[in-house]
């Protein structure tokens, strides 16, 4: 299912191959270690590169997503050291233009830096894949930080299915 989340959004980003098959193949070299794109030096050792049209990693992290009366614990990929938190929502925005909806999370104070509002911008009814009439949600969004810098995807299929999503009520 994770693999699957992958090769979806490397497929709306152009980053995929395909074969005759349903299946998408990615390249294995994106689940390597390897960094991909132009790295750039920075002063952060936390980050000490980040890249330019790439990333140094990709990692699977839960969310925790508030919307209105519910919340939504998802799987979402990230991106890890690219060169801005926004680079998921611009490669969106090149691809498939405008978003439909945004949703805005307040967040509390982390250590010394002050409370937050962070912005998911969403695409409703995306065509990824270009063999198939399947039509996705793609929730976009990024963070950085001294300790981190990474822009994020989620992608959801008609029945909010494919991130692995459970839903609980929101606690007062």
């Amino acid at each position: 299912m994770r693999f699957s989340l992958i090769s979806l959004i490397f497929c709306a980003l152009s980053c995929g191959t395909f074969k005759n098959t349903s299946k998408v193949v990615i390249e294995d070299s994106i689940f390597s270690s390897k960094a991909v794109g132009i790295p750039h030096r920075t002063q952060n050792s936390y980050n000490p590169y980040i890249y330019e049209n790439g990333y140094g990693s990709i990692s699977i992290s839960e969310e925790v997503i508030s919307l209105d009366t519910l919340q939504l614990r998802v799987n979402k990929v990230k991106f890890n050291a690219v060169l801005g938190a926004n680079y998921t929502q611009a490669a969106m925005f090149r691809k498939f233009g405008r978003w439909n909806r945004e949703i805005f999370m307040d967040l509390p104070q982390r250590g010394s830096l002050p409370a937050i509002t962070k912005v998911i911008l969403i695409w409703d009814n995306v065509k990824l894949l270009p063999d198939k009439e399947d039509l996705f949600s793609v929730f976009c969004e990024g963070d950085e930080n001294m300790k981190e810098i990474y822009a994020s995807a989620m992608v959801f299929d008609a029945n909010l299915m494919i991130s692995s999503i459970r839903t609980f009520p929101k606690e007062k």
